[in-house]
């Protein structure tokens, strides 16, 4: 049984909230996702390290300010992200990294905050560019023509916007998401697209620039024609040396 008078080294882990004075600030008692959030980011930060106890849920409970039903709805939910193993009246230990759920969106979130050493990008980006290779290929082979001019009148969007960096990458990314939905691979699409939107929200993992924008536009016309000649293999190499030439010019 959890015991109902919690200690201080109960919280030691966790971090206090500061104020503008740098006073700490109590916090409001709230729903449990504000909580979540917290936790999801301190455990991918490794602030709390894999094997770590959590404090008991009477702790917990006067530490964030909410109820135990609160609490539990919490240690639930970070359960399924995989970022905990619960054993009633036991406790909770953080897991190790391999049980995490990266395409949970909090957790992948996190995992590119805290990606010091930008390794996690490399496998974004290798991901990406097996996933999207794939579907490029299938989109030569059964993508309609309708689908093709549609490509086609964002390319020469994505001309008239190379002076206008931000209107570039947001034209680019719709650009690979009608090559997907082409494809038909909805689930492929799906996970390049939260990938694409976790790495743009970053710009430490390298802002575009205009010597970028027009170093990659002759990949959006390679990747083009390919599909024009209904090549799937061509398509395919085309994808992959857009994207990976793309992320040698981003890189930090």
């Amino acid at each position: 049984m959890m015991s109902t008078s919690p200690s201080e080294s109960d919280t030691a882990m966790l971090r206090q909230p500061l104020g503008p004075d740098g006073r700490t600030v109590r916090r409001p008692r709230r729903l449990a996702t504000p909580v979540v959030e917290e936790f999801v980011d301190q455990i991918v930060g490794g602030e709390i390290p894999p094997g770590s106890p959590l404090p008991r849920e009477a702790a917990l409970c006067e530490h964030f300010g909410v109820s135990r039903t609160v609490i539990r709805e919490v240690l639930k939910v970070l359960e399924q992200k995989g970022l905990l193993q619960v054993h009633n009246g036991k406790g909770a230990w953080t897991t190790e990294r391999d049980s995490w759920n990266l395409l949970d969106p909090l957790v992948l979130s996190a995992r590119v905050r805290h990606d010091e050493n930008l390794g996690f990008l490399s496998h974004l980006v290798t991901v990406r560019m097996a996933l999207e290779a794939e579907m490029a290929a299938q989109a030569a082979v059964v993508a309609t023509d309708e689908q093709i001019a549609e490509l086609g009148e964002l390319l020469s969007e994505l001309a008239y916007a190379m002076g206008d960096v931000q209107r570039y990458v947001a034209l680019d990314i719709r650009f690979h998401d009608a090559l997907m939905r082409a494809s038909g691979n909805e689930l492929g699409r799906t996970i390049v697209l939260a990938i694409i939107e976790k790495a743009h929200a970053y710009p430490r993992y390298g802002a575009a620039e205009l010597d970028h924008v027009r170093r990659s536009q002759p990949g959006h016309t390679a990747v083009y024609e390919a599909l024009i000649a209904r090549d799937p293999e061509r398509a395919m190499r085309a994808v992959r040396d857009h994207i990976g030439g793309a992320a040698m010019l981003r890189s930090p």
